[in-house]
């Protein structure tokens, strides 16, 4: 894992962040440990429904996202925001 103290000389150098992400993955030494977004959008949504309807919803949504056995996951901007 890169030290935090690379940060500074990298500002120095004037290198955005998805530069350095992109060098940090080469190196493979880049842990992306962030929630994806559409995991808040999809609990917003689903509070309140009751826990079958729910599930049934959840489950049809993350084969949208990852695919499953009869489905190729969906484009990633095709995600939430086209599913009402």
């Amino acid at each position: 894992m890169p030290s935090f103290g690379i940060i500074a000389p990298l500002r120095a150098l004037d290198s955005s962040i998805e530069r350095t992400a992109e060098i940090v993955e080469a190196m493979g030494v880049l842990a992306d440990d962030r929630r994806p977004s559409y995991e808040d959008w999809l609990e917003k949504r689903l509070d309140g429904l009751a826990a079958g309807i729910r599930r049934e919803a959840e489950r049809w949504y993350r084969s949208l996202r990852v695919g499953g056995p009869r489905a190729r996951p969906r484009d990633p901007p095709s995600g939430p925001t086209s599913t009402p």
